[in-house]
């Protein structure tokens, strides 16, 4: 994708809102943390560059939810039990529920372990938690199994891919920085594209943990891969962990408890060589320049991974909407990405606060931005549950106005997980006829 000029709107070259604008609106502790958040960032900038991009593939999978998270009634028996074993609430009731899934992966498998993580991570209790308790399991599988692309191939595509994710960056830690990519995701190639995109995102967050919690580098190695997806997706695992990282080592910036924002580090730190890293000391993230580091950042892959993370950085350093939106504004070529990832992070909020994610595109009066950030919150939450039917009820709650642009994303999604028409059709069969054979990706009209 070339770098296109992008016009610069009347508010980029204005200061920044004042720190205090268009704060979480619920009043509530800014919870935004990249594990809510599902990691979906980068399988829906994929499809925000395969939009510019025409040639590139399309995803090659049903919209279904992953056949572990529909447990039988003895695993659903068995996952209560685990949860009612645990008492109290936040760190201490996940660290129990880590304990007992990873009891369930040494006696009886992964696909045990997950069929009962998700059913354990529907209670109110472990709301937003799933893509965490993910991550960590697959931490453990890495662990247990000692080799990635098999422990792969048993990770669900569900909560956000949390599974492959801890797999690929388990692998990193224990390998180190020299650790070989070549083969690493091939397991993947099989099945869905965004599985694919997932594994160069955790690519990302691995190299950068196991380069010293250097951006540079890490992007550097990125920048190896041959495919021109895989390294925007690996840039962008760079940049989400180096915002995460921050995060862990000031609990409390801008006021708001981040406890959540950082991987756990300590329930993951398994007895593996090169697993012992500490999180920088020194700011990785900047409350006095809110581009950073992305107006640092060089080469087009690159910008965009960061940029598209940028939102996030923001939104914890600060807790508002209007100061994201004035951030992207900055992005220039890469506004559209970057609010589109503002986007993705209100649909990791609305989780939290089961609001509709387009209250937090009301932050901007601009009409692309907000369009933006609709788009970039329909393809979050489709992503996450790996169902088209999130973004279908997100859509419900669009203007007309915007509800042609909001089901075209969902039919870019609807497309990518099923390639027959017919079906994408029936997928869409709740939504009204003027916007039916949008969602379904089908031209023309009824």
């Amino acid at each position: 994708m070339g770098r296109k000029a992008a016009k610069k709107r009347s508010s980029s070259s204005a200061a920044p809102p004042p720190a205090g604008a268009l704060r979480v609106r619920s009043g509530r502790t800014l919870r935004i943390t990249a594990f809510t958040a599902g990691v979906a960032l980068v399988t829906a900038l994929g499809w925000g560059l395969w939009r510019e991009r025409p040639a590139a593939p399309s995803i090659r999978v049903a919209d279904a939810t992953d056949a572990t998270a529909a447990a039988d009634p003895g695993e659903a028996a068995n996952a209560d039990l685990l949860l009612n074993g645990c008492e109290g609430d936040g760190a201490a009731l996940e660290k129990c529920v880590q304990d007992g899934l990873d009891g369930v992966l040494r006696t009886r498998g992964q696909r045990a372990a997950f069929a009962q993580l998700a059913r354990v991570a529907s209670s109110p209790r472990l709301s937003g938690k799933d893509h965490g308790l993910a991550h960590h399991l697959g931490h453990s599988s890495y662990a247990m199994v000692g080799d990635a692309p098999r422990a792969i191939a048993d990770c669900p595509p569900t909560m956000g891919s949390g599974c492959l994710h801890g797999v690929v960056e388990a692998y990193f830690l224990a390998k180190g920085p020299d650790a070989s990519v070549v083969g690493l995701c091939q397991s993947t190639s099989g099945g869905a594209s965004n599985t694919v995109h997932q594994c160069w995102h955790g690519v990302g967050h691995g190299l950068y943990m196991t380069h010293g919690y250097e951006w540079a580098p890490a992007v550097k190695q990125c920048m190896a891969i041959p495919e021109y997806l895989d390294r925007v997706n690996c840039s962008s695992g760079v940049f989400m962990q180096n915002g995460m990282d921050t995060a862990a080592a000031d609990t409390t910036m801008a006021g708001h408890d981040m406890s959540g924002m950082h991987h756990d580090m300590a329930g993951m730190q398994h007895d593996m060589p090169g697993m012992h890293h500490s999180a920088p000391e020194r700011p990785r993230i900047r409350a006095d320049n809110l581009l950073y580091p992305c107006d640092e950042v060089r080469g087009e892959e690159a910008e965009i991974g960061c940029w598209q993370m940028q939102p996030f950085n923001v939104l914890k350093l600060t807790g508002s909407y209007e100061r994201a939106f004035w951030m992207c504004g900055q992005a220039h070529a890469w506004s559209l990405m970057c609010e589109e990832g503002i986007g993705q992070a209100a649909g990791a909020q609305s989780r939290i606060d089961n609001r509709s994610p387009l209250s937090y595109c009301g932050a901007t009066t601009d009409k692309k931005a907000w369009r933006n950030c609709m788009v970039g919150a329909v393809k979050e939450v489709i992503v996450h549950a790996h169902s088209i039917a999130p973004g279908i009820s997100v859509c419900g709650g669009a203007s007309a106005d915007y509800a042609l642009d909001c089901y075209g994303a969902v039919g870019m999604m609807n497309r990518g997980f099923q390639p027959n028409p017919e079906v994408r059709l029936v997928n869409c069969s709740s939504v009204a006829e003027p916007y039916r054979r949008t969602c379904a990706a089908i031209p023309g009209k009824l």
